[in-house]
């Protein structure tokens, strides 16, 4: 189960992801704002045989973010270089915004509404 929601008093973000022997619940983004609360990773042991349905979890706290840092010095690094992009690409975006309105054509209710074309045909 996915949740984010920035229209709420209190923003929130979560994700649940279970599994047949366990999961991960991630909740909260690191923000300037902290408006989405602390970021939190759950991690979720389970053992049907011997947890009697109480499953062991595990919490763990990330109060810094540096993949902004590492993600400018990375660019920065090459632009000096003359070298290619090796993350974030032009491409990448592309690709990213591709999945997204295969997402919006998936639900028949926003490509109905908004008349979204088949991603699949070409025109």
């Amino acid at each position: 189960m996915l949740n984010s929601s920035a229209t709420q008093w209190r923003h929130q973000f979560s994700l649940d992801i279970n599994m047949q022997r366990g999961g991960v619940i991630l909740r909260g983004i690191l923000t300037g704002s902290k408006s989405y609360g602390n970021e939190t990773m759950t991690l979720v042991t389970a053992d049907p045989d011997r947890d009697n349905g109480d499953p062991k979890e595990e919490l763990f706290e990330y109060n810094d973010d540096p993949s902004w840092d590492r993600e400018i010095a990375a660019f920065t690094q090459s632009v000096l270089n003359k070298e290619p992009v090796q993350s974030g690409t032009s491409q990448d975006a592309f690709q990213t915004m591709k999945l997204v309105y295969k997402i919006y054509y998936a639900d028949p209710i926003w490509r109905d509404q908004f008349k979204i074309e088949n991603p699949e045909v070409s025109k």
